[in-house]
């Protein structure tokens, strides 16, 4: 089996695409206000159809957007296969289609509890240990074990 690693995914500039879907909107209502009066006894026009596409893809198109919170990853997934991790925080737009999951990539503790011991000449002694961890690879942590903060522990 392959190792599987983490990759950069591709997204745009959320804001961009915010102009984007809104301006799809704007030609849906422009193209419908000048349809609305005229009643056509054939069916609905050419004009029509195309007004419905805008609003049809303008609504898909709001699903693409997310936001990345500082000291987290976005890792998205394309109808069960891995597509790809965002860590760069702030508001972008990709494929609507995508599964958007969250991991922190905070620091995190797990301390241990303290086991009493005997060293090489027999005298007891307490041990624990304090282990610091975070998350460094989005796609390992996710796919690769079922609960990556269990496994730590």
């Amino acid at each position: 089996m392959k190792d599987l690693l983490e990759r950069k995914l591709w997204r745009v500039n959320g804001f961009v695409a915010l102009l984007a879907v809104v301006a799809a909107y704007a030609a849906a209502i422009w193209l419908f206000v000048p349809l609305a009066p005229k009643v056509e006894a054939s069916g609905p026009s050419l004009a029509f159809f195309a007004d419905l596409a805008f609003f049809v893809l303008a609504s898909l198109a709001m699903g693409g957007f997310f936001i990345v919170q500082p000291n987290e990853a976005k890792v998205f997934t394309f109808f069960g296969r891995y597509a790809g991790s965002a860590r760069e925080p702030g508001f972008s737009w990709t494929n609507p289609f995508v599964k958007k999951r969250s991991v922190t990539l905070k620091a995190k503790n797990f301390g241990s509890q303290v086991l009493k011991v005997n060293d090489a000449h027999g005298n007891p002694i307490e041990i624990g240990a304090i282990v610091v961890w975070r998350v460094t690879d989005s796609a390992k942590a996710l796919f690769n074990v079922e609960d990556y903060e269990s496994f730590v522990n």
